[in-house]
């Protein structure tokens, strides 16, 4: 089974906002794209590191489904460091 795992680092003061936007595109990649079995996004709970975490995509071997990034437009704001 393919899969794609990204390590986020979103700006402390839109930890919030973040989870909110990841949770949608979540619920949007899994609702259209064909083929993917799993979208899940992985916070850190410790005090010091509540701003990072992991997004992990699976497909369906052989699906169409196309690689979902954490979000560059929209969601550009949120996170430290360039896009994928």
């Amino acid at each position: 089974m393919p899969s794609v795992i990204a390590n986020l680092k979103v700006k402390e003061d839109k930890v919030e906002e973040a989870r909110l936007a990841l949770k949608q595109l979540a619920e949007e990649t899994l609702s259209s794209e064909e083929g993917t079995l799993a979208y899940t996004v992985h916070q850190r709970q410790d005090d010091l590191r509540r701003h990072r975490g992991l997004l992990a995509q699976s497909y369906r071997a052989g699906s169409s489904g196309s690689v979902r990034r954490p979000p560059t437009g929209r969601g550009r704001h949120l996170l430290i460091g360039r896009g994928v």
